[in-house]
């Protein structure tokens, strides 16, 4: 079994873990493939930490590091203590095992808390992968910083930070009410569970091995032209970066292929722009349309199709008249199921992936079901 195949068998039984977090986790494994970093944004016991708790221990042989940071953080809890034999010989030199320097995947819970003693410290192993300890640069071995944060950041302090984390998610609380009663139900929230061995694993070597296998993928000169495009098309919307973040998405990029089982990157692949260029939470829907509308038509139309089966399953929940209601919305499940499978025809036509509107379409015919079983219970009572 190759790195790639591993990796996807850790990818699905996270999810079989995580309900609602496909996009959540296929990020994180992203970023860790492109050695970027990523931040989640979201309220608390959303399960952003937990995600990527779970995914360290499917990595054999990774050293992983987990701090929650607060005002009050002392560098000795990111960097470890000072050495008392080091201050004996008039040196003052820290001891970093089993801290940050160290650390192949680490987690800043409440990333933006931080302090600046800690923040000027963890800068320079972010972008450097670099430590300074007595005057002894220490490489580190740092693949990805994941940050979570229950608020963006707040001042221009944070400004470095902010720009240095490739990814940004917001992960929302779980929307479908049958994933909701699993969660209640169960110990995790989705159908496996938090404390069960993991099934599926991959070494670190493996690791390495697909990072290097992502930095092989290819990037064409027509597809660099197309983000040249790109940039100058968002631009005119009012939607730019720097370009030393354009430069460092195409690594990003190349691991969304690689993930996806190509050699090549593709137009389709650029949509994980979508996730780099927002600066507030104000101008990430935006982002998101206008990203996909010119790299992955198809995607954006899955999520049209989703937005509107979930608003006809919300009304139904708003009816008075729950009966009549739950009737209309069967008819207009029915009018959207045609319309998916008609856009799968095309693409499959046009020889493009439609497996997003595949997505789409389990999704729509699990809320007919859901509808279907309301009617139902409706006509006992």
């Amino acid at each position: 079994m190759n790195a790639r195949t591993k990796l996807v068998a850790v990818r699905d039984e996270l999810r079989s873990i995580f309900h609602e977090r496909n996009e959540v986790i296929d990020l994180i494994l992203v970023a860790l493939l492109s050695k970027r970093h990523v931040v989640m944004l979201g309220t608390p016991g959303i399960a952003k930490t937990a995600v990527a708790e779970q995914l360290a221990k499917r990595i054999t042989g990774m050293s992983y590091f987990y701090r929650l940071l607060t005002k009050a953080t002392a560098p000795d809890e990111l960097f470890g203590p000072v050495s008392v034999s080091a201050l004996k010989a008039d040196t003052y030199r820290r001891n970093v095992t089993g801290k940050m320097p160290e650390a192949h995947l680490a987690v800043a819970d409440e990333v933006f808390k931080s302090n600046s003693v800690c923040l000027n410290s963890m800068l320079r192993v972010i972008n450097e992968r670099r430590y300074e300890n007595d005057g002894q640069v220490i490489e580190c071995p740092l693949m990805t910083l994941i940050g979570a944060s229950n608020e963006m950041p707040q001042g221009e302090e944070l400004a470095a930070l902010w720009d240095r984390l490739h990814l940004r998610v917001v992960v929302e609380d779980i929307k479908d009410d049958a994933n909701f009663v699993a969660l209640i139900e169960g110990e995790g929230n989705g159908t496996g569970r938090f404390d069960a061995a993991p099934a599926a694993t991959v070494t670190l070597d493996e690791l390495k091995q697909a990072q290097a296998e992502v930095e092989a993928v290819k990037f064409s000169a027509d597809l660099a032209h197309e983000v040249g495009k790109l940039r100058r098309e968002l631009a005119a919307e009012g939607i730019t970066a720097s370009p030393r973040r354009w430069k460092e998405a195409v690594r990003i990029v190349k691991a969304q292929a690689w993930l996806d089982g190509r050699a090549e990157a593709r137009a389709e692949d650029l949509e994980v722009f979508a996730h780099l260029l927002w600066h507030d939470l104000s101008s990430r829907s935006k982002v998101a349309t206008e990203v996909l509308k010119r790299t992955n038509p198809l995607r954006q139309q899955a999520l049209e199709f989703s937005d509107m089966a979930a608003s006809v399953v919300a009304a139904v929940m708003q009816a008075d008249d729950k009966g009549e209601a739950a009737l209309e919305a069967r008819k207009k499940l029915v009018g959207i199921k045609k319309a998916i499978n008609a856009a799968m025809l095309k693409a499959n036509a046009d020889g493009r992936d439609a497996n997003r509107l595949a997505e789409v379409l389990k999704d729509v015919e699990a809320k007919g079901k859901e509808i279907g079983k309301a009617l139902l219970e409706l006509a006992v009572d």
